[in-house]
């Protein structure tokens, strides 16, 4: 939505009317905006977007300390949660992995089909619902007594296709309070916006192929094809979902509500670790704070602190195998999960001191050597669990590894091919290096005029030149 024209005139009008009322009337436009914008995406399923919120705005005031049965209540609310999106995501992928057990075991006459449409954004909203029984259930938040402020936090329209994924507290906390025009908040959400925008139409969309990666299609692919889409996904799916998440900062920043930095240049990461701390911030520190650290705690109750080492490795497992099966249905998702479990627990069991800071007195050169090692060995490993992500199937992936190694790549490569690969990874770098040196994602905002304006005109024309004239899907909208 955030490349359609219409989207920006939609929300320009939005603006304007809501730095014209004030109190609840701004959260009540904001919420009508929201379901007018899911109705037109997504008209089928507004009704289940409508029946969560209820239920959750219902069960909340039964999860305060003192209600009886309040552990039910919650073992009700992440049943419905988690059962609805478990419905609609793993009714269909449910036959690629049930199918060739029932054949195996004699028992399938006929595949087994099953087609349900996945709900636009049901992944992010049923988590930020998830986020709020949890939250309430602890007791780090009060139960929300106004449904329209409660509903906001649910659908708001910048964040509810594919978040970042927002925490009750600080949200409507914040919907609480009459927002007023500043200008400020304009000139830093059009900054997140332009570099949204770059992202997305500049990198992510000219990336965009055709090509048949199926178990027939890879078998095709050259070494030299097989390294480009190899480099070039890792490039993609960062640009574009990074992208879409600046977009929805910037909306959201436009309107005076609260943001999570998403992306903090992810792939400059030293570890596995670091880099779930720079990737998608708003899940990774979801699962950590709502699986991982529950999970841990559970077992060191049960074992005792003699088997911490052990309970970190099936902590790691655990929540990332869920989080590979929020991404996706199927086994390739499962697989990409349990493989960043891996990733993060031979980096805790082998290497314990990975990320901390370097002895004084270490020499200098050897920390920047140290620094290039660990950023490029995280980076194969994340871009080769991408692999994923971007074929069809596990034997799809096994295949598309086998075609890396097939021949001598170097033979193969043409001129042509070192642009394709190169002018991409420029574009993108133009964005992260600078952002990465001050740790500041508005650090262009806070240049030197001068400075300003030449990253601005040059983000302008990589836009305009580089601009794919095909606007392909959020990746991660169909999660």
């Amino acid at each position: 939505m955030f490349v359609a024209v219409e989207f920006w005139l939609f929300t320009a009008v939005v603006l304007v009317l809501y730095y014209l009322v004030r109190g609840g009337w701004q959260n009540l436009l904001l919420l009508a905006a929201s379901y007018a914008i899911y109705t037109y995406l997504e008209p089928r399923f507004v009704l289940l977007l409508i029946g969560l919120t209820l239920f959750n705005f219902w069960v909340g005031k039964r999860l305060v300390a003192g209600v009886t049965q309040r552990r039910r209540y919650l073992w009700a609310a992440v049943a419905a949660n988690v059962g609805v999106l478990a419905l609609f995501k793993y009714g269909t992928g449910l036959a690629e992995i049930v199918n060739p057990l029932l054949g195996k075991l004699g028992l399938a006459n006929e595949p087994l089909v099953v087609n349900l449409l996945l709900p636009l954004g049901l992944s992010f909203y049923s988590f930020r619902a998830l986020a709020y029984v949890f939250d309430v259930y602890n007791g780090q938040f009060e139960p929300e007594s106004n449904l329209i402020d409660f509903s906001l936090y649910i659908a708001f329209f910048p964040q509810i296709v594919s978040g970042p994924i927002m925490r009750p507290k600080v949200f409507i906390e914040a919907s609480k309070n009459t927002r007023r025009f500043s200008q400020q908040n304009i000139v830093d959400g059009l900054t997140f916006v332009l570099m949204g925008l770059f992202y997305k139409v500049a990198i992510a969309d000219p990336l965009y192929s055709s090509l048949d990666l199926s178990v027939a299609g890879i078998r095709e692919l050259t070494s030299a094809a097989a390294w480009s889409e190899f480099i070039l996904y890792t490039v993609r799916i960062y640009a574009d979902f990074a992208g879409y998440s600046l977009l929805a900062i910037g909306v959201s920043v436009w309107f005076g509500l609260p943001i999570i930095q998403n992306f903090r240049q992810p792939y400059f990461s030293k570890t596995i670790g670091e880099f779930w701390d720079r990737w998608h911030i708003s899940l990774s520190s979801w699962i950590r704070d709502y699986i991982f650290y529950p999970l841990s705690r559970s077992l060191l109750r049960r074992w005792g602190n003699q088997r911490a080492l052990l309970i970190q490795v099936i902590a790691f497992m655990v929540s990332m195998t869920i989080s590979g099966m929020w991404h996706g249905t199927g086994l390739k998702f499962v697989v990409w999960g349990a493989l960043h479990g891996v990733y993060l627990s031979i980096e805790r069991v082998l290497f314990p001191r990975a990320r901390a800071k370097p002895k004084k007195g270490t020499p200098p050169w050897r920390i920047r050597v140290q620094a290039v090692v660990g950023i490029t060995v995280t980076l194969i490993a994340v871009s080769a669990a991408w692999v994923f992500f971007r074929v069809e199937s596990v034997t799809g992936a096994v295949i598309f590894f086998q075609r890396l190694f097939s021949s001598n790549p170097f033979v193969e490569i043409t001129n042509l091919w070192w642009v394709n690969v190169l002018v991409p990874i420029a574009l993108l770098l133009l964005i992260d290096i600078p952002q990465a040196a001050a740790n500041n994602p508005l650090v262009i905002w806070q240049l030197r005029l001068l400075w300003r304006v030449i990253l601005c005109v040059l983000l302008l024309l990589g836009i305009l030149i580089f601009g794919s004239q095909t606007h392909a899907p959020f990746i991660y909208s169909g999660f």
